[in-house]
């Protein structure tokens, strides 16, 4: 199979798992390793962390790291592994349209199946591009799949529900109005983080065409409330890098107080993944 043919495979294999009747568990990695143990334990398919990725540089999240670090990481994750992955773009490495159609594109070269593009503004807590601005960067993310011929799964990230400053009772009209232009804008689907009301979530995937994504937080309803919702996707987020440096921090903690050996269960489970890190 030629790369171009591979890379319209995985696009297209990734865009099939949001039309499932199941929501899709899209498990959050940050490196090779994370992804092949992930991959071994059973994900269908992964998404980057961009929190992740910028902490295990040293650096915060929220595009500090530069986007060719980045996204040498995107293809290390890529070639190690068979299922497809979607890539965090954050706020897209640039403000205007062009400069997240060259991202996008960048993307897809390291062979992203899919990505996600936020509406907050870096730097500036709380704001949001306006729903022009960001229907504008939208299209642009949808151009560069166009001209690259792969069908990659556009995930329009609106922060109406995590820290954009507003009003409550604003934020679902604002979410659904925002995805209502995206969607027009050829975005393939919804991420709202931060929503947790189930009765709010079965509104808005009732009023709203685009595949409805969530992401874990304490406090979000199960998972047989949000398949019943009608959400078509579930993101691990930061959840998985934050529990593997506190397995860091709590296995330490006990071996500095005499605990020599780590635990069976968890020493199995990591030796038991050892063969899928390798190649």
């Amino acid at each position: 199979m030629t790369d171009q043919a591979a890379a319209v495979s995985r696009a297209t294999s990734f865009r099939a798992l949001h039309q499932a009747e199941q929501p899709l568990l899209l498990v959050n990695v940050w490196d090779a390793a994370s992804a092949r143990a992930a991959a071994e334990a059973g994900a269908v398919a992964l998404g980057t962390t961009s929190f992740g990725i910028a902490l295990n540089h040293g650096v915060r999240d929220g595009e500090q790291l530069p986007l060719s670090v980045s996204l040498g990481v995107v293809r290390d994750i890529v070639e190690a592994v068979s299922v497809p992955v979607t890539v965090d773009l954050e706020a897209g490495h640039g403000p205007d349209p062009q400069a997240v159609e060259r991202s996008v594109s960048a993307a897809i070269d390291v062979g992203a199946a899919g990505i996600n593009l936020e509406d907050s503004r870096p730097g500036q807590p709380g704001v949001l591009f306006s729903v022009e601005e960001q229907a504008e960067r939208v299209a642009a993310a949808r151009a560069a799949s166009e001209r690259a011929g792969v069908p990659i799964f556009v995930n329009a990230r609106c922060d109406a529900f995590f820290g954009a400053l507003m009003e409550d009772e604003r934020r679902q009209p604002e979410a659904i109005e925002r995805a209502s232009a995206y969607a027009t804008a050829g975005a393939d689907g919804l991420f709202l983080p931060g929503l947790m009301d189930i009765e709010m979530i079965r509104a808005i995937t009732a009023s709203v065409s685009l595949p409805l994504n969530l992401m874990v937080l304490p406090g979000l309803p199960d998972f047989a409330q949000l398949a019943e919702a009608g959400v078509k996707r579930v993101s691990q987020g930061a959840a998985l890098f934050l529990a593997a440096v506190g397995a860091v921090v709590t296995t330490t903690q006990r071996f500095l107080t005499g605990e020599l050996v780590p635990r069976v269960e968890e020493f199995t489970a990591g030796y038991s993944a050892v063969p899928a890190l390798v190649r």
